[in-house]
């Protein structure tokens, strides 16, 4: 079943790009209320289930099968995650080269850094591969 409406694939596709930023703001967030010991707010339990609708809806119909185009909406939201935590470790060297309050090291934050463009780059080669193209 496909949309032959322009305009809800144009919605469509407006909601999964919102959908995969709103998934990797969510991601970035869960770790520090889980090491604070703190429960998880109720809006991300909201958000998480509404956003990976979206992106379902999106990829169902979508003109590539489903399951390629889901993939590829999963892999754009782990890049945008991985980003988040590029500009994290940029954030640590930057506070620890002004002497600013930070708790984390500089070689964490070159780490970050490190893994971070390491995980965009395989991310990006599975995208692009052959077996999802």
């Amino acid at each position: 079943m496909k949309l032959n409406f322009d305009l809800l694939r144009t919605l469509l596709v407006i909601g999964s790009i919102f959908s995969c930023g709103m998934l990797a703001l969510c991601i970035l967030q869960i770790p520090s209320y889980t090491f604070s010991l703190e429960e998880i707010p109720f809006r991300f339990k909201i958000i998480i289930p509404i956003c990976l609708l979206v992106l379902f809806l999106a990829s169902y119909f979508s003109e590539a099968p489903t399951w390629k185009n889901f993939l590829k909406l999963v892999g754009y939201t782990i890049c945008i995650t991985l980003l988040g935590i590029v500009a994290y470790g940029i954030r640590t060297v930057i506070y620890n080269l002004f002497n600013l309050s930070v708790s984390t090291e500089t070689g964490h934050g070159l780490l970050l850094i490190c893994l971070g463009a390491g995980g965009i780059f395989i991310v990006i080669r599975c995208i692009k591969s052959k077996w999802l193209n």
